[in-house]
């Protein structure tokens, strides 16, 4: 017997509902940190999270919303770490002019 003296279906059904819930919850913090921060490390690390959870639950017979969720959030996570990586690039010029326009002793 099962914890609560559920059957083996029974606790299977809702490992597999937390799963899911915490899958598509994770997910969409995701979406809503992409939007909210700077970086977009965070929407990345809980779209990973996200997806693993989303995918385990879906290898259980679970619904895929999560997992949809997980990687929508992955992807924009890494566009945006991508972007902020290409603007760091792109000013890096300009920081370096600026750098050089002063005497060393005031930096």
């Amino acid at each position: 017997m099962f914890p609560g003296g559920q059957s083996m279906a029974e606790f299977d059904d809702r490992q597999t509902k937390k799963l899911e819930t915490a899958s598509l919850t994770l997910g969409i913090l995701s979406l809503i940190f992409y939007f909210i921060s700077s970086t977009g490390l965070v929407a990345l690390t809980l779209g990973i999270v996200a997806t693993v959870l989303g995918n385990r639950s879906r290898k259980l017979g679970g619904s895929v919303a999560g997992f949809v969720c997980g990687i929508v959030g992955l992807s924009m996570g890494a566009l945006s770490m991508l972007e902020a990586l290409l603007i760091l690039v792109g000013l890096r010029p300009f920081i370096n002019t600026v750098y050089d326009l002063f005497p060393r002793h005031i930096l």
